[in-house]
């Protein structure tokens, strides 16, 4: 047994990569693939997750997740309250595909969890800066090509398959503590160029959110901007603060994610929209059994025309929330809700307890960035926003293993 662990730790330091996480990432990728056409864009989760399943093989002797009692009650709870909702639901058929959907990204989840190598991991955060800069660029060539990204041009002709919203445009800002962390681990003896290129980025995505008029995109660059300078300062001070410096950098921070929200209400287009958008939400779930089963997934749709004439887009419904929490609720319930508080919350946590600055840092912005849009933005049926949180809780508990180990 020893012999075979210590060949394949050789195989692996060779550069091989071990055959059971290659034919596991295969059949993931290749269903996820052909899951594509059932649900919404942006797709550029299929790149993700073919990145996810490659480099988890890297540097594993074996296909193993770090994975703590926790994680699978999590995972089993996640899996449970979207399934008994499914059944349940007043849409089987819609409610069965986000199921079916839910279990490839359950996958993805597991493969990131694996990841544990230093290789391993540049390898999967440059791989998700190159997500940011692959997208950035697509939308630069809709800029020359179209002449136009206004959010009535991006509703009506969908000039990329990867944009059907102007605020998808948050992939650039969740994407940009990865490219960052990319560049200063390559180029870290000429520390000018990762900020120049970094510079860069911000810049162009700047760009592309004011031609797409799209205020909370703006609003994630800024938060992803801030928090990557000063996550590591921040984080030092936390390390060496007593009780009460630990509760006044508390305060600090729910005043500062207080007025981040503020700041996002000011500028989100339509906010008296999303007034209507989370009250729908939050009283269409009023009897005992939708309160522990939800609606349904996948399932929320609002037209606008019928409660007001701000959100102008024509013949457009609204089929999502706004807000991933009460969207969870919406769906699943206070079983769902709890779901969620928990996939967001336990990677925040580990990310912040880690003893690699750099990781800590990385991985901090990014699920940082993640909970302050979905307060305003991200749900989960776009594909892209539920690989990267999946595959940012695995990572995160991989690394957490990996320490404590």
């Amino acid at each position: 047994m020893k012999g075979s662990k210590a060949r394949s730790a050789h195989l692996c330091r060779q550069g091989e990569i071990p055959v059971t996480a290659c034919l596991l990432s295969a059949c993931a990728i290749s269903l996820y693939v052909l899951f594509l056409p059932l649900e919404t864009s942006p797709d550029l989760a299929t790149f993700l997750l073919l990145a996810f399943g490659l480099f988890a093989a890297i540097g594993a002797d074996e296909f193993r997740p770090r994975l703590t009692g926790l994680d699978y009650v999590v995972i089993v709870a996640v899996l449970a309250t979207t399934g008994l909702s499914s059944l349940l639901s007043v849409d089987p058929a819609r409610s069965t595909r986000f199921f079916i959907y839910l279990c490839f990204n359950v996958g993805v989840l597991i493969l990131a969890a694996c990841v544990i190598s230093g290789t391993a991991v540049r390898l999967l955060c440059a791989c998700v800066g190159l997500v940011g800069v692959v997208h950035l660029f697509g939308l630069l060539w809709a800029v020359q090509i179209a002449g136009d990204l206004s959010p009535n041009t991006i509703v009506r002709e969908a000039h990329l398959a990867t944009l059907i919203a102007p605020n998808d445009a948050l992939i650039l800002a969740l994407c940009l503590p990865f490219f960052a962390y990319s560049l200063y681990d390559r180029c870290a003896e000429k520390a000018w160029l990762p900020g120049l290129l970094v510079a860069g980025y911000v810049a162009l995505s700047t760009y592309v959110s004011f031609r797409l008029q799209s205020k909370l995109s703006f609003l994630g660059l800024l938060v992803a901007g801030l928090f990557s300078l000063g996550a590591g300062r921040l984080l030092s001070l936390w390390d060496t603060a007593d009780f009460r410096q630990r509760m006044a950098l508390s305060a600090a921070g729910f005043t500062a994610v207080f007025i981040l929200s503020g700041f996002a209400w000011y500028l989100g287009n339509q906010s008296t929209t999303r007034l209507s958008l989370w009250a729908q939400a939050a009283t269409v779930v009023d009897t005992p059994a939708e309160i522990l089963s939800g609606v349904g997934p996948n399932t929320f749709l609002y037209d606008p025309k019928l409660a007001e004439s701000l959100f102008d887009r024509g013949d457009l419904v609204v089929p999502w929330v706004h807000n991933l929490y009460l969207e969870a609720f919406h769906d699943q319930g206070l079983p769902g809700l709890l779901v969620i508080v928990a996939l967001t919350m336990i990677p925040i946590v580990r990310a912040l307890r880690l003893n690699d600055p750099a990781m800590r840092v990385v991985l901090s912005a990014a699920l940082f960035t993640f909970v302050v849009m979905a307060l305003f933005e991200i749900t989960l049926t776009r594909r892209f926003y539920f690989a990267f949180l999946m595959c940012m809780y695995g990572l995160t508990a991989a690394q957490a293993r990996g320490e404590q180990s």
